[in-house]
């Protein structure tokens, strides 16, 4: 009987020492909690984060400065007035939803059409509801003939 008394003290005294270990190393170590070896956050502390950058991206998806320059990471919808240039950044994405456009190029290439898989030249209409692709940011675009409206995705600007 003794010896089964003995054991359970032994065993008792056995956890008891390793929860020690396990939950005092970090006090033992000089570690702190909330520091660098043991990050603690708060949810306030992750909102407030959070709205930081959210801000930060808000401002720049608005930072249009009053001037007809545009930018979306959505597609948005834009109407351009006969007679009007729609230039597209790089990697800009352009559908024409009404009206008549003509593509605008340059001398490195002409607008992708993805819908087709085709280029489409200075001067060649551009088509209805086809995905087209402004591969660089050196003045290619779309010149409204008639009133038109697009659906844009990336950075544009309008020019007379």
């Amino acid at each position: 009987m003794v010896n089964k008394k003995w054991k359970k003290i032994i065993f008792t005294l056995s956890i008891f020492f390793i929860c020690g270990l396990a939950f005092g190393t970090g006090k033992a170590m000089g570690i702190d909690p909330g520091s660098n070896q043991d990050p603690l956050v708060s949810k306030s502390y992750v909102d407030a984060q959070i709205k930081e950058v959210m801000d930060l991206i808000g401002g720049i998806l608005s930072n249009t400065n009053g001037s007809s320059k545009g930018g979306s990471l959505t597609y948005e919808v834009v109407n351009v007035p006969a007679g009007q240039n729609l230039i597209g950044g790089q990697s800009a994405e352009i559908i024409l939803r009404g009206g008549k456009g003509l593509a605008i190029t340059s001398e490195m290439g002409g607008l992708q059409d993805i819908t087709d898989g085709v280029d489409i030249y200075g001067g060649q209409m551009i088509p209805k509801y086809h995905l087209i692709i402004v591969p660089r940011d050196d003045g290619r675009g779309v010149y409204a003939e008639t009133d038109c409206v697009f659906m844009i995705r990336g950075e544009y600007e309008i020019l007379p």
